[in-house]
Order: C-alpha cells, then sequence, then structure tokens
C-alpha cells in the first residue's frame, strides 16, 4: 500500500487570486506508522486538522511537527474512492510569510501525516489562504 498526494493553496485578497498552484506533498514517517495502526484499532482518531506556519526549512519524512506553526484548524473531509480529502481556509488577522503546511489528527498536538513547504505567501489582514490536501492510497 502507498500513500501519496497532493496539496492545493489558493491566496485570495478580496476577490483578486494572488496566487494558485498545486504541489506534490510529502507523507512522513509518524504519518505511515499511524496509518498503519487504522488496519488494527477501531479507536484511533482520523486525520483532521490542517495548520501553516512561517518555517522554511526542507521537509523531511523525519518531520513530527511544523517547524513554526502559527495557525491550526480543523478541515472539513470527504472520501471519494481511494482518495481522502481535507480543506479549510485560514482568513489572516496578521502581516506574515506563510511557507509551510501540514496536515495532523488534533487540534493541539497530535501526529501528523504530512508536512509541505508552500510559500512564501506574503499575506495581510484579510488575506485567504484555502488549502486542499487530497491523500491517495494506492
Amino acid at each position: 500500500m502507498k500513500l501519496s498526494g497532493r496539496l492545493r493553496i489558493l491566496h485570495k485578497r478580496g476577490r483578486r487570486v494572488i496566487s494558485d498552484k498545486t504541489i506534490d506533498n510529502l507523507i512522513v514517517t509518524a504519518g505511515k506508522n499511524y496509518v498503519a495502526t487504522f488496519l488494527q484499532a477501531a479507536s484511533t482518531a482520523g486525520f483532521s486538522h490542517i495548520a501553516i506556519g512561517t518555517g522554511a526549512n526542507p521537509e523531511d519524512v523525519a518531520n513530527t511537527a511544523l517547524q513554526t506553526e502559527t495557525h491550526r484548524q480543523a478541515s472539513s473531509n470527504s472520501v471519494a474512492g481511494n482518495v481522502a480529502e481535507f480543506e479549510t481556509t485560514f482568513t489572516s488577522t496578521l502581516v506574515e510569510t506563510i511557507a509551510e503546511a501540514g496536515l495532523l489528527n488534533n487540534s493541539v498536538g497530535g501526529t501528523m501525516l504530512s508536512r509541505k513547504l508552500i510559500g512564501p505567501h506574503n499575506v495581510i489582514v484579510g488575506d485567504t489562504l484555502t488549502i486542499t490536501w487530497q491523500i491517495t492510497v494506492s
């Protein structure tokens, strides 16, 4: 069984699209190990939150958290066949440079399935970043 996926980042300022890109994501070792527990544990929590941050270190399979997480919120989740999709929209309340994103199973701490460098996205107050994460099991 193989896990792979893609990540779409849509950055908007009002109705104007600042950037819209889709990139492959990295499944980290802790995430693979956690997915393996689904095969035998009925009470394992699914992935439910997307986090973003300002860290710019390259992603690595050994990552267990974002380098510098600044925001995390619940995602809306769906499954179609062998593809799970997670999506949320962040609305900026300050000026910052968002550079990384992660898919996790809890509102605080938890296990990270994937981490990806997504930036830089120089956001200002009121900008939105919509993150759509697709994980394919093949």
